[in-house]
């Protein structure tokens, strides 16, 4: 039997069982996991009740912006097939809802990939609506650089709420922040963040930002193929170095008149050059 109640500390070795199962071992939930059970959101376990291992979860994260993200949905693989995905969606959206009537959170959202058809399916039945998506960019897993880490000239920049809404970048992106699989609303405490862990960078002249949280996840404030494979080519080297899976970033549909010159710089998609990565927020 499956009962739920909330994450501890005390379940990590538990977790780390789940996620050695996810992405190849490459999950960032071990990173965050501490993080999680401390914040302000609500971190959901799901337990077998005979030895209270901890077989599932999912998290209800608050944005800078307001939102109550939801992520981290995860079952341990012996437990799959049981429905026990379906309750923790379903209990973990129950909790962001009495945030919302709180006034604690002002919306609830989350984001997904195409082929999680399951989840799309799911989430759409509980009231959730797809609000923007864009295309995943990458380089096959075995690609090698062709640069070396001393080709590049590499600074952080800071760079004000102001300033950053100007940029055409956030404008054709309806002012979403779309880094590490979380879309979010630009804020002064965002930037103020970002600024803070300088996540801001500047790579042989290109400017954008990164995050890391499994993965290096980059965005080119100037959307050419020479700032994507310069950034890509320099985060290529740091994830081999930190052995994190393979970097990522994201155009839109407009950016699709550059999808020659990628493919000449051995870019890929993870959905034949379609939009792939989904934004959804509940709206009943």
């Amino acid at each position: 039997m499956i009962i739920f109640k909330k994450v501890t500390h005390l379940d990590y070795n538990d977790l780390l069982d789940i996620a050695k199962d996810i992405w190849d071992g490459t999950d960032y939930l071990p990173y965050v996991f501490h993080d999680w059970v401390e914040d302000e959101g609500y971190f959901l376990g799901a337990y077998d009740r005979n030895n209270d291992k901890l077989v599932g979860c999912a998290k209800l994260s608050i944005l800078y912006d307001g939102t109550g993200w939801l992520e981290g949905l995860r079952v341990h693989s012996k437990y799959r097939g049981k429905g026990i995905g379906r309750e923790l969606a379903i209990k973990i959206l129950d909790i962001a809802k009495e945030f919302l009537r709180q006034g604690r959170i002002n919306q609830i959202a989350f984001a997904t990939h195409a082929t999680n058809v399951e989840s799309i399916s799911i989430n759409t039945k509980l009231g959730f609506e797809m609000k923007y998506s864009n295309i995943i960019l990458s380089k096959d897993e075995n690609y090698a650089p062709r640069m070396k880490k001393e080709d590049f000239t590499v600074e952080n920049f800071y760079i004000s709420f102001d300033d950053f809404n100007k940029l055409d970048y956030i404008r054709k992106r309806q002012g979403l922040i779309p880094l590490s699989f979380k879309f979010e609303k630009v804020t002064k405490d965002l930037i103020d963040k970002m600024n803070r862990n300088k996540q801001f960078i500047s790579i042989n002249g290109f400017k954008g930002m990164y995050s890391i949280k499994g993965e290096i996840s980059f965005e080119c404030f100037e959307t050419s193929v020479e700032a994507l494979d310069t950034f890509y080519e320099y985060f290529s080297i740091i994830s081999k170095e930190k052995k994190l899976s393979p970097p990522y970033t994201t155009i839109i549909n407009e950016d699709l008149h550059l999808k020659d010159k990628a493919i000449e710089r051995k870019f890929i998609t993870w959905f034949d050059w379609k939009p792939d990565c989904f934004y959804y927020v509940f709206t009943k």
